[in-house]
């Protein structure tokens, strides 16, 4: 992976958590959430963000929640706006980009 591309994922996976924030502790739906990221000028695909969302929940930053109908709500944890907010050091969640 470039520098580039680990920059860009690093302000995808920093978008997401931002995104989810405000709504705390309420989830947001992946649908939802997909379009948020176009808004910001990162469109992607159903499987990309699912990855992105998958990263966030191995670190423990979102929690999923998978419902009847393929529907998928995803929430920011504590631990995610700790990262969000930098109170904790977590790599690959682009802290340093604000």
């Amino acid at each position: 992976m470039t520098k580039v591309e680990a920059v860009k994922h690093d302000r995808v996976r920093h978008l997401i958590l931002k995104s989810l924030s405000p709504g705390h502790p309420e989830s947001l739906d992946t649908v939802v959430l997909r379009r948020h990221m176009g808004t910001f000028g990162y469109p992607m695909t159903e499987e990309d963000l699912n990855s992105y969302i998958a990263y966030l929940e191995e670190k423990k930053l979102v929690k999923v929640d998978k419902r009847p109908g393929n529907i998928v709500m995803v929430r920011i944890t504590a631990i995610g706006i700790d990262a969000l907010d930098a109170r904790i050091d977590v790599k690959g969640v682009g802290q340093d980009l604000e």
